[in-house]
Protein backbone atom coordinates (compact mmCIF):
# COMPACT_ATOMS: atom_id res chain seq x y z
CA UNK A 1 0.00 0.00 0.00
CA UNK A 2 1.37 3.32 -0.89
CA UNK A 3 1.90 6.38 1.78
CA UNK A 4 -1.05 8.49 1.95
CA UNK A 5 0.87 11.39 3.49
CA UNK A 6 2.81 13.72 1.37
CA UNK A 7 7.14 13.78 2.85
CA UNK A 8 8.93 17.76 2.83
CA UNK A 9 11.45 15.78 2.11
CA UNK A 10 12.66 12.57 -0.19
CA UNK A 11 12.64 9.46 1.51
CA UNK A 12 15.66 8.78 0.61
CA UNK A 13 17.32 12.03 1.47
CA UNK A 14 15.74 10.82 4.97
CA UNK A 15 17.13 7.97 4.56
CA UNK A 16 20.75 8.80 4.01
CA UNK A 17 20.48 11.24 6.96
CA UNK A 18 19.34 8.11 9.23
CA UNK A 19 22.89 6.32 8.09
CA UNK A 20 25.01 9.02 8.63
CA UNK A 21 24.22 9.32 12.00
CA UNK A 22 24.11 5.60 12.35
CA UNK A 23 20.68 5.23 13.58
CA UNK A 24 19.69 2.85 10.38
CA UNK A 25 20.33 0.24 10.56
CA UNK A 26 22.33 0.15 13.53
CA UNK A 27 19.62 1.73 16.33
CA UNK A 28 16.06 1.43 14.43
CA UNK A 29 16.89 -1.61 12.21
CA UNK A 30 16.39 -1.76 8.45
CA UNK A 31 14.01 0.69 6.73
CA UNK A 32 13.08 3.20 4.25
CA UNK A 33 11.26 6.34 6.11
CA UNK A 34 7.73 7.16 4.29
CA UNK A 35 6.67 9.41 6.56
CA UNK A 36 8.60 12.31 8.82
CA UNK A 37 8.84 13.40 12.07
CA UNK A 38 9.08 17.14 13.08
CA UNK A 39 9.71 17.35 16.81
CA UNK A 40 9.59 20.61 19.18
CA UNK A 41 10.66 21.44 22.85
CA UNK A 42 8.89 24.48 23.95
CA UNK A 43 7.33 24.97 21.32
CA UNK A 44 9.69 27.10 19.55
CA UNK A 45 12.60 24.52 19.71
CA UNK A 46 12.30 22.73 16.89
CA UNK A 47 14.53 19.24 16.63
CA UNK A 48 16.96 19.16 13.26
CA UNK A 49 18.04 15.64 11.96
CA UNK A 50 21.67 15.47 13.38
CA UNK A 51 21.47 19.00 15.66
CA UNK A 52 22.47 20.14 18.80
CA UNK A 53 20.13 20.78 22.00
CA UNK A 54 21.29 21.14 25.79
CA UNK A 55 19.71 19.34 28.97
CA UNK A 56 17.84 22.64 29.52
CA UNK A 57 16.17 22.25 26.23
CA UNK A 58 14.33 18.68 26.73
CA UNK A 59 12.91 19.02 30.08
CA UNK A 60 9.71 18.59 29.53
CA UNK A 61 7.93 15.92 26.54
CA UNK A 62 8.00 17.69 22.84
CA UNK A 63 5.73 18.30 20.72
CA UNK A 64 5.71 15.75 17.93
CA UNK A 65 3.87 15.92 15.01
CA UNK A 66 3.79 13.91 11.80
CA UNK A 67 1.87 13.25 8.65
CA UNK A 68 0.29 9.71 8.86
CA UNK A 69 1.01 7.02 6.43
CA UNK A 70 -2.04 5.30 5.89
CA UNK A 71 -5.45 6.00 6.66
CA UNK A 72 -6.98 4.12 10.27
CA UNK A 73 -3.86 3.25 11.10
CA UNK A 74 -2.23 4.06 15.01
CA UNK A 75 1.43 4.25 15.48
CA UNK A 76 3.95 4.05 18.42
CA UNK A 77 6.21 6.47 19.03
CA UNK A 78 9.87 5.92 21.11
CA UNK A 79 12.64 8.11 22.21
CA UNK A 80 15.54 6.50 23.56
CA UNK A 81 19.44 7.08 24.11
CA UNK A 82 21.32 5.06 21.89
CA UNK A 83 24.74 5.37 23.40
CA UNK A 84 23.37 4.55 27.31
CA UNK A 85 26.27 2.62 28.60
CA UNK A 86 28.90 1.56 26.32
CA UNK A 87 26.06 1.60 23.51
CA UNK A 88 23.21 -0.35 25.47
CA UNK A 89 19.80 2.23 24.39
CA UNK A 90 18.26 3.75 27.67
CA UNK A 91 14.56 4.24 27.14
CA UNK A 92 13.39 7.86 27.86
CA UNK A 93 9.73 7.67 26.16
CA UNK A 94 7.56 4.74 24.42
CA UNK A 95 4.06 6.16 23.39
CA UNK A 96 1.42 3.66 21.58
CA UNK A 97 -2.24 4.24 19.93
CA UNK A 98 -1.70 7.46 18.87
CA UNK A 99 -3.85 8.56 16.07
CA UNK A 100 -2.98 8.01 12.58
CA UNK A 101 -6.56 9.51 11.11
CA UNK A 102 -5.62 13.07 10.69
CA UNK A 103 -3.00 14.67 8.42
CA UNK A 104 -1.12 15.66 10.89
CA UNK A 105 -1.05 13.99 14.41
CA UNK A 106 0.13 16.11 17.17
CA UNK A 107 0.77 13.76 20.27
CA UNK A 108 0.30 16.60 22.86
CA UNK A 109 -3.48 16.68 21.73
CA UNK A 110 -3.90 12.75 21.62
CA UNK A 111 -6.32 11.93 24.22
CA UNK A 112 -6.52 8.91 25.01
CA UNK A 113 -3.57 7.62 24.23
CA UNK A 114 -1.23 5.18 26.46
CA UNK A 115 2.38 6.05 27.60
CA UNK A 116 3.85 2.32 28.95
CA UNK A 117 6.74 4.50 30.00
CA UNK A 118 6.26 8.43 30.84
CA UNK A 119 8.27 10.98 29.75
CA UNK A 120 11.95 10.72 31.22
CA UNK A 121 14.16 13.99 30.33
CA UNK A 122 17.58 13.14 29.41
CA UNK A 123 20.49 14.26 31.13
CA UNK A 124 24.04 15.97 30.89
CA UNK A 125 26.88 13.66 30.35
CA UNK A 126 30.58 14.42 30.04
CA UNK A 127 30.12 13.68 26.53
CA UNK A 128 27.47 14.35 23.58
CA UNK A 129 25.47 11.30 22.85
CA UNK A 130 22.34 10.48 20.53
CA UNK A 131 18.92 10.71 21.23
CA UNK A 132 16.94 8.94 18.80
CA UNK A 133 13.10 9.06 17.94
CA UNK A 134 11.62 6.16 16.25
CA UNK A 135 7.90 6.33 14.80
CA UNK A 136 6.06 3.03 13.73
CA UNK A 137 3.07 1.73 12.58
CA UNK A 138 1.00 -0.53 14.31
CA UNK A 139 -0.46 -3.91 13.14
CA UNK A 140 -3.34 -3.30 14.77
CA UNK A 141 -5.23 -0.61 16.38
CA UNK A 142 -5.67 0.06 20.44
CA UNK A 143 -3.29 -2.58 21.22
CA UNK A 144 -1.93 -3.08 24.35
CA UNK A 145 1.51 -4.34 24.90
CA UNK A 146 2.16 -6.98 27.83
CA UNK A 147 5.73 -7.04 28.19
CA UNK A 148 6.04 -3.46 27.69
CA UNK A 149 9.75 -2.77 29.30
CA UNK A 150 9.77 -2.11 32.97
CA UNK A 151 13.10 -1.34 33.14
CA UNK A 152 14.63 1.51 30.67
CA UNK A 153 18.09 0.24 30.46
CA UNK A 154 19.23 -1.98 27.95
CA UNK A 155 16.22 -1.51 25.73
CA UNK A 156 16.39 -2.80 22.39
CA UNK A 157 14.00 -1.65 20.18
CA UNK A 158 14.44 -3.86 17.02
CA UNK A 159 13.36 -6.69 19.22
CA UNK A 160 10.87 -4.81 20.55
CA UNK A 161 9.45 -4.01 17.09
CA UNK A 162 9.50 -7.38 16.00
CA UNK A 163 7.76 -8.97 19.36
CA UNK A 164 4.91 -6.67 18.67
CA UNK A 165 4.72 -6.65 14.98
CA UNK A 166 5.43 -2.88 14.45
CA UNK A 167 6.90 -1.79 11.29
CA UNK A 168 9.08 1.63 10.96
CA UNK A 169 8.03 4.28 9.03
CA UNK A 170 10.15 7.33 10.40
CA UNK A 171 13.43 8.36 12.75
CA UNK A 172 15.13 11.53 13.96
CA UNK A 173 18.02 11.93 16.05
CA UNK A 174 20.28 14.46 17.80
CA UNK A 175 22.76 15.07 20.39
CA UNK A 176 22.59 16.25 23.86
Amino acid sequence: MAPFGALAVNSTVLRDQLDKGGVTPGVLGEFTPISELRITYKMNTMVRMGGKLTPADVQTAPHVWFPKVHNGTQYTLIMLNAEYKQGAPYLHWLVTNIDGQRPATDIANQIPFHQYNPYLPPVAQDTAYKIVFGLYEQSSNNRTFPGAPADRANFNPQKFALEHALTPVAGLYFYL
